[in-house]
């Protein structure tokens, strides 16, 4: 996957390589009106799906746009930092237990979210079913700003 971040919608729309057909941009569901709506405005007529919409679909290039950040609205940026760590750990055999590893400064903590935060789950299989819609090419966006 490439990954980019950009200010604003606009400054997507600015990159030739993302107006066509050739890619189909995946959102979250509850914000899929008004990224389509954005884009319409700045002249991109690209196929926008919801990331549920687009389960069971499959393209060739997907952009995946604004999803961390919008988990991050949800309040579950530490529990996604922490499972991003753990899936970065130096260590053989990935654990989800307390260790006193750090990485980036961060402090693996407990990541079994099954009980305390069962909404990471839900997240972690909307983030699969967007990754795997693409066949040869993924994009992943954060947007600072959809308006």
């Amino acid at each position: 996957p490439k990954g980019l971040s950009l200010r604003n919608l606009s400054d997507l729309a600015n990159k030739k390589i993302f107006r066509g057909g050739n890619i189909v941009f995946l959102v979250p569901d509850e914000t899929l009106h008004k990224v389509t709506t954005k884009l319409r405005k700045l002249g991109v007529h690209n196929d926008v799906f919801g990331v549920r919409e687009a389960k069971g679909l499959e393209f060739d290039a997907v952009a995946l746009v604004g999803f961390f950040s919008y988990l991050g609205q949800l309040g579950t940026s530490k529990e996604w930092k922490n499972v991003l760590c753990w899936l970065s750990t130096s260590k053989p055999g990935i654990t989800t237990t307390e260790s006193s590893e750090k990485i980036e400064g961060h402090r693996l903590e407990n990541c079994d979210y099954t009980l305390s935060h069962p909404e990471v789950l839900d997240q972690a299989m909307l983030l699969y079913t967007a990754l795997t819609r693409a066949r040869n090419h993924l994009y992943i966006f954060e947007i600072e700003e959809l308006g």
